[in-house]
């Protein structure tokens, strides 16, 4: 338990003789242990402490098992664009000293969100910036570039000599303001991540200078960055509602101005989210994977192509005239027939309120005829990867290469196709990949 008045009531040493860190509110024991990789009963040791002592904000708790480690520890959160040696290079720390406070096993640990264990005393940013050693560059030649001493530079990349680095290695300048993520060439300046969840439209923003051109990788998905102003670079990837929770590697690919390329690759949390369940009774011919799955690879290139152009603004509209009469919501895990719970529902249907289906913004129709399986079935490109599809129509009223508006009335809700009961299917697709469309009406993205 921890108590919010500041003065702890154990019998701890007046100075720790290891290194300390500060109670925060909320915290206990348990999750102090936690946080530092220790146990509840090695803390309690170490800080003279008995199961019943209280916390309060503002004590100070000494860590053990970091030996030659002093001063006040402090958690700080792993932006994306950094490594075990950025992090190093940017706080001047060993990295054998950044490995044994954080217990680093692999670099996997490092992962966008995650919190580094740091010294108080170390958290104060140098006066760094970045340059990259081009192919055949000596670091010699780098530090007269950059009107530096060479043995300063080696000093602070920690390098053992001038020669002990590679073509492409971003290395930090002394004696200069430090900007941007320590992994990444100097003309990035920053590097923003949206948290990742099952479903979701995951953004990433790249700040660079224009001219700069980038590419990303996400869970198998390959994603283009587009220029939403000078300066500022936007990408956007849709996560699969069946994507397990975990880790995944963000890989980025630039091609900087003066034509020097980079890569970076980070891991970056997927979370979950708490999906329904349905068990669903059809006949078997509505699920049989023969016609859907022909079906499926039919439609996959137009899901998939990245028009460089944006046609849509702002906030999607419902393609209904009352969002929230839903029948059933995205990402449903389904049954059908008795079987695993190895579907999931593709987008959201919407009753029969009115019988005018309308466009959800500005884009390009790609498809519009009848499918066996989504019946009467208008697929719109709004640019930069993203599809809004319009299933189960009893009329189309627009045809493939038509320029729609937001609101334009485009067909009629029916009962084509595999249908149980007249409806609209609605889904949005971002980098080959369904996506819950209601979040595109409360997000606008770039």
């Amino acid at each position: 338990m921890v108590l919010s008045a500041v003065g702890g009531a154990y019998a701890q040493e007046e100075t720790p003789s290891g290194p300390v860190y500060i109670v925060q509110a909320g915290d206990t024991l348990t999750t102090i242990a936690v946080q530092f990789g220790v146990t509840v009963d090695d803390l309690l040791a170490a800080n003279n402490m008995g199961p019943g002592d209280l916390l309060y904000v503002g004590d100070a708790i000494t860590i053990p098992g970091l030996e030659g480690v002093t001063g006040i520890l402090e958690t700080h959160t792993i932006p994306f664009g950094e490594t075990l040696r950025s992090l190093s290079r940017r706080y001047q720390i060993p990295t054998s000293q950044l490995v044994k406070l954080n217990r680093v096993v692999t670099p996997w640990e490092l992962y966008a969100g995650s919190s580094l264990i740091l010294p108080v005393s170390q958290t104060e940013v140098p006066q760094l910036s970045r340059a990259v050693l081009a192919p055949g560059q000596t670091l010699l030649e780098l530090a007269v570039r950059e009107n530096t001493n060479p043995w300063s530079l080696a000093q602070v990349n920690q390098l053992t000599s001038l020669s002990d680095t590679m073509p492409g290695d971003v290395l930090f300048i002394p004696g200069q303001t430090f900007a941007g993520p320590g992994a990444f060439p100097a003309p990035i300046t920053e590097v923003q991540v949206s948290a990742f969840y099952q479903g979701e439209t995951g953004a990433i923003h790249i700040f660079a200078e224009e001219g700069s051109a980038f590419e990303g990788t996400l869970i198998n998905h390959t994603f283009s960055f587009y220029a939403v102003e000078s300066g500022h670079f936007a990408g956007l990837q849709g996560i699969h509602a069946l994507a397990q929770p975990g880790l995944y590697p963000l890989l980025i690919k630039g091609t900087l101005p003066n034509g020097s390329t980079f890569t970076h690759s980070q891991p970056v949390l997927v979370q979950g989210l708490g999906y329904l369940f349905e068990t669903i009774t059809v006949p078997p011919a509505l699920i049989d994977p023969v016609t859907t799955n022909k079906e499926e690879d039919f439609l996959r290139p137009f899901v998939n192509q990245f028009t460089p152009e944006k046609y849509w603004q702002g906030l999607f509209l419902s393609p209904s005239p009352c969002p929230t009469c839903i029948n059933s919501g995205f990402g449903n895990r389904r049954s059908y027939n008795g079987s695993a719970f190895t579907y999931f529902h593709g987008g959201v249907d919407f009753p029969p309120v009115a019988l005018e289906i309308t466009a959800s913004a500005d884009g390009v129709v790609v498809f519009a005829d009848l499918l066996e399986v989504r019946g009467n079935f208008t697929l719109i490109d709004h640019g930069h990867g993203i599809f809004s599809a319009y299933m189960h129509q009893s009329e189309l009223y627009v045809k493939a290469g038509d320029t729609i508006k937001a609101g334009q009335v485009i067909g009629l809700i029916g009962n084509t196709g595999r249908s149980t009961g007249a409806h609209l299917h609605w889904e949005i697709w971002v980098g080959g990949v369904q996506v819950n469309p209601l979040t595109w009406l409360e997000t606008p993205y770039p």
